[in-house]
């Protein structure tokens, strides 16, 4: 900013300085200082510093000869000294020296010097607290800097007595965000990037974008670039919590001073460790964070959780509604920012809605706003701000504090006078404030053997592979060519045997039909063979996910395909053959449905069919724009399209579907799904359904208890823990695989992301709240770089312990930018309380090589005991990755058929206990990520050589108990049946 700008910033801000005295024309001389300007803006800066100087020898103080000095040092970028002349200028002339010492502290924040710019324009103000144009300016110049908690503050003292612009608002509904758009990632290894974007910036983009690793090495070496401020000490502490390093957060916590609890962030970090084993001092910090910034949609989350780890049920429920609340007050900015017009109806809710939460002085500022676009000299804008007056007279905080906090009230700090004791105490003694995690057996995690799997697919006569296209698009995809297609594991001739069905594109949605069909291949023994023709089973559509299920509860499996145009339901005939089974206009009508699944979610013992839609509109067919150079203008994402809408369709007794909806607000709960999962996650007796979403928020919806409505779901994904990942945003999530990976008796998921993005592992605690532990278990290191689709959680040598299977494979072709295209599968065994990635041998040829992996899952298809992973690409045959591990361990597998409940038996929870483990999971389907397992719990027994229990819970509500069962062999459960068959 020139210093011409900066005069012309402050000069006329105040109306009661007299203009400046005129000069009649007789008088003119020869003017020193008209020679001086033209010699600036010839650039013959020496000759006008002489002038200059010889001007103020003879009058020090004369205020036009000190600015033109500054406005030559400015033109020489020593905006230091010039600071110092308007200092001297500023001192001689004291009704000028606000708006001077305001024009110092711009260009002395121009100079990089951001703390010794703020001392002045916070100078300025305690002066005078009514220079609102410097109040103004110093909130920006915080806000450009990352300094968002202490430019949130200028900014609501500003609103007391002046409007806010929307850009103003907008910082305060985000209050943990950057201030303007980081249009790429930043490199932390860049300090000249780094320094020009600010460090608070950079660290905040990176939480962002869901990297807390990197932002964390940034804020560790933040001495090399800036002083420590409490602002960046306490945005240090909370990326240790969301990094869940909880012995450095403890040892951060224990040097921690008075002046940092003026910061939400201070509070959200202590929360953290308080959320341990004091989840009433955890509330209480959750409930001083939301004091300071009351959108802080992190801390109305956490204060959920800790609400309900508290047992104060009532008001968890009442801040769940808020966090819906704070999550909608978001998405209404968002909308209002990105829109062309005014619309007042916007405006006019997110005012309600502030008034609603307790924050009526914003709730004016956003009145005050609409009327200034649309009747700034009406007199409802002078109503509004006689109204303001008296409010801030009557509420000088301008909230309503009760209302803030839900009607809890805060307490005295004991509890967490409490807390920071006993952890200073740890950290002086050296202990860590948190452990690893231990299992509730206490017996102690089998080291894992090394893995052994070996790609059979050709060899087992599986020749499939998918197309993207009639012709394969190499690379610049439009949105639906970067996905593939998915794999179910069925046995739908009821031999015992898995065979597999795969989905084909290989056309130009959403019209044309392919030439090559999906592929169903049956299990022959020691080969496969496409049957897919004499099954009458093909679909030609443009196919994505692909399932299986008994829709008409006959014993046969039927198939489900999900398009990219009509779904189709394959009604299995029990000769080797299916039928296509017509569904509602709904379920006909052309969706893009990415994965689905059939299980009966609607507890009528009838199984029904979920359809996870990513995107409802039609520019996804519009080819790819390039430039001039042949460079895309822009590569496709979800964001750039409106999502879809994800459906249930209820089976009726006469074997047709009803479609429904999740909600009646069907705009509000569209959202970009790809992965899918339905069980009982929480133990609570009835099916529920999560959608990991693209970019945004996740999806968990549960059926709203003694409510007749069967439209009635509540989506608990941001309250319970699972909707966002590291630092509260959407990820870019796909496939889901579950386990109980801590052995707590209850399931956890890993969710793989985006390149640059660690997998989610959410564990579930007793209160059925989640917490991301990526970092604690060890994943962050392995995913980081991987762009994650299909995964599965398998105990691959039997040890008793849940390994990670994860395939990769990017989007989009950026080699040129030394981004890799292809990417290796992973496998990430359970080491003591870590995932480690493993050396995997067996086929050098698939495991050291790169892949575009896209559907995959589990199954045993040689019944050797040891489970299996089959794995679709975009362009490569699909792999059949036999499991060869050498392992003395012993299994057990077992499938389940309701009688009472639904045939597939969906949602069963079935614990194993044998020689001091106990081993807990569920029936499930969706699978993650366009597929479907085959419908077999597998358990590793380790070393145990008999079966003390086993346990299932039905989702009719029965309960079974079997014990004596045989080892190292499959067997069949049938509900109510007392005995149970060797398969």
């Amino acid at each position: 900013m020139g210093i011409s700008l900066v005069c012309l910033f402050f000069v006329g801000c105040r109306e009661s300085d007299p203009p400046p005295k005129q000069t009649p024309a007789a008088e003119t001389k020869p003017d020193p200082l008209a020679e001086a300007s033209a010699l600036i803006q010839q650039g013959k800066l020496d000759q006008a510093e002489r002038i200059l100087l010889r001007l103020q020898v003879q009058d020090p103080n004369d205020l036009a000869t000190g600015t033109l000095l500054v406005t030559l040092l400015n033109e020489r970028n020593d905006l230091v000294t010039a600071a110092g002349v308007l200092d001297d200028l500023a001192e001689a002339n004291p009704k000028q020296s606000p708006r001077l010492l305001a024009q110092a502290a711009e260009l002395i924040f121009e100079s990089g010097d951001d703390l010794a710019a703020f001392k002045r324009f916070q100078a300025i103000l305690d002066s005078d607290p009514t220079f609102a144009a410097v109040r103004r300016r110093f909130a920006a110049c915080l806000n450009q800097r990352g300094f968002r908690a202490e430019a949130n503050q200028q900014l609501r003292t500003l609103g007391e007595t002046s409007p806010l612009s929307l850009a103003e608002l907008r910082a305060l509904c985000f209050p943990h965000r950057v201030w303007f758009d980081v249009a790429q990632k930043p490199d932390i290894h860049d300090a000249r990037q780094i320094r020009a974007l600010g460090v608070l910036n950079a660290a905040r983009a990176l939480r962002s974008q869901g990297d807390v690793r990197e932002c964390l090495e940034l804020l560790d070496c933040r001495d090399d670039l800036w002083q420590r401020t409490p602002a960046s000490e306490t945005l240090y502490g909370w990326t240790l919590a969301n990094s869940q390093q909880n012995e450095r957060l403890a040892q951060w916590l224990a040097l921690s001073s008075t002046e940092w609890k003026n910061y939400c962030e201070y509070w959200l970090a202590v929360a953290q460790l308080a959320m341990q084993d004091q989840p009433t001092a955890a509330a209480e910090c959750f409930a001083r964070a939301i004091m300071i910034e009351p959108n802080s949609l992190e801390a109305h989350q956490g204060m959920v959780q800790a609400l309900e780890l508290a047992n104060k049920q009532e008001a968890a429920d009442a801040f769940r509604e808020r966090v819906r609340l704070v999550q909608h007050n978001q998405q209404l900015m968002r909308r209002i920012v990105g829109a062309k017009q005014i619309e007042q109806l916007d405006y006019t809710e997110m005012a309600n809605i502030l008034a609603h939460m307790g924050r009526p002085l914003e709730s004016v500022l956003w009145q005050e706003l609409l009327f200034s676009r649309i009747a700034p000299m009406s007199q409802q804008m002078r109503t509004l701000q006689q109204y303001k007056s008296k409010l801030m007279v009557a509420n000088p905080s301008g909230i309503d504090a009760s209302s803030l906090l839900c009607g809890t009230e805060l307490h005295t700090q004991t509890e967490y006078d409490d807390l920071l004791v006993a952890i200073r105490e740890k950290v002086e003694g050296g202990m860590a404030a948190n452990k690893r995690p231990s299992e509730n057996d206490g017996k102690p995690i089998a080291n894992p053997l090394p893995p052994v799997f070996a790609n059979v697919a050709m060899l087992k006569g599986i020749h499939f592979a998918y197309q993207n296209a009639t012709k394969p698009v190499e690379r610049h995809f439009q949105i639906f060519q970067a996905y593939g297609s998915g794999v179910a594991c069925l046995d739908y001739d009821a031999d015992g045997r898995v065979d597999f069905y795969f989905g084909q594109a290989a056309t130009t949605p959403p019209n044309e039909l392919s030439p090559i069909g999906n592929g169903l291949f049956r299990n022959v023994g020691d080969q496969f063979k496409n049957v897919i023709e004499p099954a009458a089973a093909d679909d030609r559509h443009y196919s994505t996910g692909v399932t299986a299920g008994d829709w008409n509860q006959d014993g046969w499996m039927d198939i489900a395909i999900a398009n990219l145009g009509p779904n189709r339901l394959l009604i299995n005939q029990g000769d080797g053959t299916f039928q296509v089974q017509r569904g509602d206009a709904l379920w006909d009508q052309f969706d893009y449905t990415t994965s689905l699944a059939i299980a009966d979610i609607t507890g009528d013992h009838l199984p029904d069919l979920v359809t996870v839609n990513y995107i409802d509109d039609q520019a996804i067919y519009l080819p790819i724009e390039y430039d001039a150079a042949g460079k895309p203008v822009r590569l496709p994402g979800p964001l750039h399209f409106r999502p879809g809408l994800d459906r249930l369709f209820v089976s009726q007794v006469d074997g047709t579907m009803r479609s429904e909806s999740f909600g009646k607000d069907e705009t509000a709960i569209a959202s970009s799904g790809l992965g899918l999962l339905i069980t009982d996650m929480d133990g609570s007796g009835k099916n529920q359904v999560f959608v990991a979403n693209d970019q945004r928020a996740n999806q968990w919806w549960i059926p709203k208890q003694n409510d007749s409505d069967s439209r009635a779901w509540s989506d608990v994904a941001v309250a319970r823990g699972v909707a966002y990942g590291q630092g509260g945003m959407p990820m870019a999530c796909m496939g889901i695989a579950t386990a109980d990976f801590d052995r707590n008796g209850l399931m956890d998921m890993h969710i793989t992301n985006f390149e640059n993005q660690w997998s989610n592992l959410y564990m579930q605690s007793s209160s059925g709240m989640f917490s991301d532990q990526v970092v604690t278990y060890g994943l962050e290191t392995p995913t980081f770089k991987m762009l994650g689709f299909g995964t599965q959680a398998i105990d691959y040598d039997n040890n008793t312990t849940s390994d990670i299977v994860i395939g990769n494979g990017h989007i989009e072709d950026f080699r040129e930018r030394g981004i890799r295209f292809d990417m290796p599968s992973q496998i990430l065994s359970r080491s003591g309380h870590q995932f480690v990635e493993a050396e995997v041998s067996g086929d050098d040829e698939y495991w050291k090589a790169g892949h575009l992996s896209r559907g995959m899952a589990q199954c045993d298809f040689n019944r050797d005991g040891r489970v299996d992973v089959v794995v679709t690409d975009l362009k490569e045959n699909v792999a059949l990755l036999e499991n060869r591990t050498k392992t003395p361990n012993h299994f057990l597998q077992l499938e389940l058929r309701g009688v009472l409940s639904e045939r597939d038996a969906i949602g069963s929870r079935v614990t194993v206990r044998a020689a001091e483990q106990t081993q807990t999971t569920t029936v499930q389907t969706g699978d993650g990520y366009l597929s479907k397992n085959e419908s077999v719990l597998f358990f590793g027994l380790g070393d145990a050589t008999s079966i003390e229990e086993i346990e299932v819970q039905w989702p009719s509500g029965t309960s079974q108990t079997f014990t004596a069962a045989p080892i190292d062999c499959r067997l069949l459960i049938i509900e109510n049946e007392p005995n149970v068959w060797v398969q």
